[in-house]
């Protein structure tokens, strides 16, 4: 269901109440003034006087302010599905076509290619090298976006599982200089603020393991 306007949760269910609809069900009320009628997922219909008059059965639902918007979506061809109005979205093939939100979202093809944080206006897309400020050693590449358990957070996932897009920032070629190194088969990757010491320490390691 689009979540646009009031939304409610069914507490207790009662018995003029349809079969169809459980309890900790949620139902929702366009946003739209002609609309009278909450609507669930299964396609019943609950008055609206019926929703919002009866406290004992029915909470609303305060939805979380969203920290982030998306930018682009991708699909498995490569296309990429740009963000052009509020929720709309239009496909990088010359077709000039907008795709609602709504849709994007059900398609399993189609994928998150670039989100906008919007405590700070970072960008953040696949492909990008980030790091978690409180964990230097923890570095990775998005390689997706995805909401975790609660849908309530966005991960970018990639590192260990997926780290939440509030929690990293991009890795600073300035600040970190990046070494891979093979030697023996083994591969060193590891950043280091200071290049020369770092590549000492690592010549005397290969030299007491005998590579």
């Amino acid at each position: 269901m689009s979540r646009k306007g009031k939304i409610y949760k069914l507490l207790q269910w009662y018995p003029c109440l349809s079969d169809k609809i459980k309890e900790e069900d949620i139902v929702e009320l366009p946003e739209s003034t002609i609309i009278y009628s909450y609507m669930h997922k299964s396609g019943a219909m609950i008055d609206r006087k019926e929703v919002e008059n009866n406290p004992k059965f029915w909470k609303e639902v305060k939805e979380k302010e969203e920290d982030y918007y998306v930018i682009t979506y991708i699909d498995n061809e490569g296309f990429l599905y740009n963000r052009d109005h509020s929720n709309l979205y239009k496909r990088n093939d010359g077709n000039s076509y907008l795709y609602k939100l709504d849709l994007l979202e059900k398609i399993d093809s189609i994928k998150i290619n670039t989100i906008k944080r919007l405590s700070d206006g970072e960008i953040f897309e696949i492909g990008d090298k980030v790091i978690q400020p409180n964990c230097k050693t923890n570095t990775f590449t998005i390689d997706g976006f995805i909401l975790n358990c609660n849908d309530k957070h966005l991960l970018a996932t990639g590192g260990n599982g997926g780290i939440d897009i509030n929690k990293i920032e991009h890795v600073k070629e300035t600040d970190y200089e990046v070494l891979r190194l093979m030697k023996g088969g083994v591969v060193y990757n590891k950043h280091a603020k200071n290049f020369n010491k770092y590549l000492e320490k690592l010549i005397k390691f290969w030299q007491l393991k005998g590579l």
